[in-house]
């Protein structure tokens, strides 16, 4: 489970699954956690306090029970979720106009599918869905896709996609996925891009949606 916290004005992806001592190790670098030495720290969550005490028997579980209050006070999450809990913001940002049932995967409850959710305050904010699909643009010997890339128009530009896409790297890593691809929109080439995804062949057409490139990322 990962989430951003705001420290130095600036944005760091804590994985509280990696608490180790008193260190959380991210994708990015190492941040050093509040030591028995340092006494207690206030850590800026978006725009609340949390204060952290250290105490001298703290256990490894007790330091991740106060970590886990950071998400209580943040009410923001990301983890896996149902095909059926993401198929309103499938529809609200990817099919509107069209009818809901265009919002269905054929292989959204397939075993090896996971969908990962954004949950703020028990909504689900932006989503995807992963599942195994090889392609014959780029070799591979266990490729994965991902479609239904979403964020409600409302919580744009908040990171939220990108933090998908950080913890289903993580995921994949698991499943020995090496490659990851998708057909992306033209409007989310960038995003795309950001989280070191490439461009392969000449743009396309998908019936209904619209024009679309194939991008890739492998996945070390």
């Amino acid at each position: 489970m990962i989430v951003y916290i705001k420290s130095d004005n600036e944005f760091e992806l804590w994985d509280l699954m990696r608490l180790n001592n008193d260190h959380i190790e991210t994708n990015w670098k190492t941040i050093e956690l509040p030591s028995d030495e340092k006494g207690q720290e206030n850590i800026e969550v978006d725009t609340l306090q949390v204060e952290i005490k250290n105490e001298e028997e703290d256990t490894k579980w007790d330091k991740r029970k106060k970590y886990d209050k950071i998400f209580d006070t943040l009410k923001l999450a990301i983890k896996l979720v149902d095909a059926e809990e993401i198929r309103p913001l499938r529809h609200k940002m990817l099919r509107q106009g069209q009818d809901f049932s265009t919002t269905s995967y054929d292989r959204d409850n397939e075993k090896d599918t996971f969908h990962l959710g954004v949950v703020l305050e028990n909504n689900i904010v932006s989503c995807s869905t992963f599942y195994p699909e090889q392609t014959d643009k780029i070799p591979s010997k266990n490729a994965y896709r991902l479609r239904g890339m979403a964020t409600d128009s409302n919580y744009l530009r908040k990171g939220y996609g990108d933090q998908i896409m950080q913890e289903a790297f993580q995921i994949l890593k698991l499943k020995e996925c090496n490659l990851l691809w998708c057909n992306a929109r033209i409007i989310a080439v960038p995003f795309y891009q950001s989280v070191g995804f490439q461009e392969i062949g000449d743009l396309f057409d998908i019936s209904d949606i619209g024009p679309h490139y194939y991008m890739y990322k492998r996945i070390k």
